[in-house]
């Protein structure tokens, strides 16, 4: 099965500034969706959690953040559809600690990062609890449009 996603053109400038800003340290963030399940229309930068020594290539996101966050978007008719973080100087895949934390159905952005540059950015999904993980096609779309309109790919798979 193929999985595709579409993201705003707003989502994916913030999901890479902060990738870019976090440099030399992991960022991570939550996607957020106010429409299908394929679609990102917000992400949320949160802080890195991770032990300070470890943020270089480990990535935490705080429970008590996440339940704010989740909270903040049921008022606000959306919900969280995803993760992102980043790989400063390394590829946009999945480590071995990643594939290990991924829920299964959840969508997850992967940002590599050199030099406070984004190189790539790749997504995947973990179809079951007991499945591997593949890729996903990540769509960029304008802001407040519908995905039948005109996408541009961002990753292959």
């Amino acid at each position: 099965m193929q999985y595709e996603v579409w993201i705003s053109k707003n989502a994916y400038q913030k999901l890479v500034e902060h990738a870019k800003v976090s440099y030399p340290e992991e960022a991570c963030g939550v996607l957020l969706s106010t429409g299908g399940e394929d679609r990102i229309d917000d992400v949320i930068c949160v802080d890195n959690s991770a032990d300070e020594e470890q943020r270089g290539s480990r990535f935490g996101i705080d429970p008590v953040r996440m339940y704010e966050i989740e909270l903040e978007a049921e008022r606000n008719g959306a919900r969280l559809s995803g993760v992102y973080h980043s790989h400063p100087d390394k590829p946009a895949v999945l480590s071995g600690e990643d594939e290990k934390y991924m829920i299964p159905g959840v969508p997850y952005i992967v940002a590599s990062v050199t030099k406070r540059e984004c190189t790539d950015i790749q997504g995947y999904i973990r179809e079951r609890a007991d499945g591997e993980c593949v890729s996903m096609m990540i769509h960029l779309t304008k802001a407040d449009v519908s995905r039948s309109e005109k996408s541009k790919t961002i990753t292959k798979e």
